[in-house]
C-alpha cells in the first residue's frame, strides 16, 4: 500500500484548466484527496475533495452490477449517478465562490 501512496504521490497530474486558464475544474483536489484517503486520513480526504467518497461509492455499485443484475442495483446507480453530479456541482461553486 505504501508503494502504492509514493507512486500516486510522485505522479500526480498537473490540472490543465487551472494551469492555463488559472481557474479550478470540476475535479481539482481529487488526486490529493485520494491520497488523504488511502492514509487513512478521512477528514483531510473529505477537506480536500468532499464528492470523492460519493464518486467511490457510484465506482463500487457500477462494479457490483457487472456481478448482480438486478433492477433496483440499476436505480440506485441512477441515483447515485444523480447526487454525485449534484454534489460535485455544489463543490465547484463553492470553491470558486468562497475558496
Amino acid at each position: 500500500m505504501n508503494y502504492l501512496i509514493e507512486f500516486l504521490q510522485k505522479h500526480q497530474l498537473t490540472c490543465p484548466s487551472k494551469s492555463i486558464f488559472g481557474i479550478r475544474c470540476f475535479g481539482c483536489g481529487f488526486q490529493r484527496s485520494l491520497i488523504a484517503l488511502l492514509q487513512g486520513n478521512f477528514s483531510e480526504s473529505f477537506y480536500l475533495y468532499p464528492p470523492l467518497l460519493f464518486i467511490l461509492l457510484l465506482f463500487t455499485s457500477l462494479v457490483l452490477s457487472v456481478f448482480i443484475h438486478h433492477p433496483l442495483l440499476k436505480k440506485l446507480i441512477k441515483r447515485q449517478f444523480q447526487w454525485c453530479v449534484l454534489i460535485v456541482f455544489i463543490n465547484y461553486l463553492y470553491t470558486i465562490i468562497w475558496g
